[in-house]
């Protein structure tokens, strides 16, 4: 999109943005909408598609406020 101006020094997770209740993706003849029940990650690293993160998985504390290490396999 011309008015974004896209990170290459973090292609992926520098991209990311929270999701609180909708995320959606548009073209001229059609809308894709995705309602969530909670907080999730989102993004459109490419023109036509959206990722959502629906499992954080890290293996150590990584000190960034969770103080514990992640796996979550619910859903």
């Amino acid at each position: 999109r011309p008015t974004w101006n896209y990170s290459k020094v973090e292609p992926v997770s520098g991209n990311y943005y929270p999701i609180n209740s909708r995320i959606w993706i548009k073209d001229s003849n059609r809308q894709l909408t995705v309602l969530t029940d909670r907080s999730e990650g989102g993004a459109s690293i490419q023109d036509g598609s959206i990722e959502i993160m629906l499992h954080r998985r890290t293996l150590y504390d990584d000190a960034l406020g969770v103080s514990e290490p992640l796996n979550e396999t619910a859903f």
